[in-house]
C-alpha cells in the first residue's frame, strides 16, 4: 500500500484537515498514534486553516486596491470614487502557532498509523492518503522524443519509455508515400 501526502499547499491543507475530521471520527486512539500528536497535528490543521483564509482575505484587499489606485490615477473625471476598500480584519481569536515542517510532520503522524496492521488500505482511503492509481493504458500514451546530434553529425534520438517495451518509429522519405513504419525501436535511444 503506498500513501500519498499532496504537494501543494492547497491540498495539503485539505489532506489534513480531512484526515484530522476522518480520524477523529473514526479512529481515535487507533494505530498508535500518539494523542498528543494527534493533538499537534489538529493545531496544524487549524492555523494552515487561518493562514489560507487570512492570505485569500489579503490577496483581495490586493486586487481591490490596485484597482481603486487605477481608477485613482486613470480613471475618467465623470467617475467619483468610491470609498476606499476595507482593510481585512483578524478574528478575536488566533490560532496557536506551531512548529515549522508541518508537511515532514504530518508524514511521520501517517507512517506512524501505517505501521499498525489494522491500517488498511480502505482506511488509507477514507483517511485521504491512500495514494491513488491510475491504471495503465498503453493506448493513451505518447512518447515525448529528444534529438541529440551524435558523432559524425547523426540524429540520435531519446525517449523515456516508461512501463512500455518500445516504441515505434515512422519516418516521410519525401518519396509521396508519406510517413511510413521504419523500425520497432525496444530500446530508448535510437540513432538514424
Amino acid at each position: 500500500m503506498e500513501i500519498e501526502i499532496n504537494h501543494t499547499q492547497d491540498g495539503f491543507r485539505n489532506q489534513i484537515k480531512h484526515f484530522c475530521l476522518r480520524y477523529s471520527d473514526a479512529y481515535a486512539g487507533k494505530f498508535g498514534l500518539d494523542p498528543a500528536k494527534f493533538t499537534k497535528l489538529k493545531k496544524i490543521t487549524e492555523l494552515f486553516e487561518f493562514c489560507h483564509t487570512a492570505n485569500g482575505y489579503i490577496h483581495d484587499f490586493s486586487s481591490d486596491i490596485a484597482k481603486y489606485m487605477e481608477h485613482l490615477f486613470h480613471g475618467p473625471v465623470d467617475q467619483p470614487m468610491g470609498p476606499i476598500p476595507p482593510l481585512p480584519i483578524y478574528p478575536n481569536v488566533l490560532p496557536d502557532v506551531t512548529d515549522p515542517g508541518a508537511y515532514a510532520f504530518f508524514a511521520g503522524c501517517v507512517q506512524d498509523c501505517k505501521r499498525s496492521p489494522e491500517f488498511t488500505e480502505n482506511v488509507a482511503a477514507d483517511l485521504g492518503v491512500l495514494k491513488g492509481s491510475t491504471p495503465f493504458d498503453p493506448e493513451a500514451g505518447k512518447p515525448v522524443i529528444k534529438v541529440k546530434t551524435a558523432e559524425g553529425g547523426h540524429p540520435l534520438l531519446h525517449v523515456k519509455k516508461g512501463q512500455y517495451e518500445g516504441w515505434e518509429l515512422w519516418k516521410d522519405r519525401s518519396d509521396g508515400k508519406g510517413f511510413v513504419k521504419a523500425e520497432k525501436v525496444l530500446r530508448p535511444d535510437y540513432l538514424d
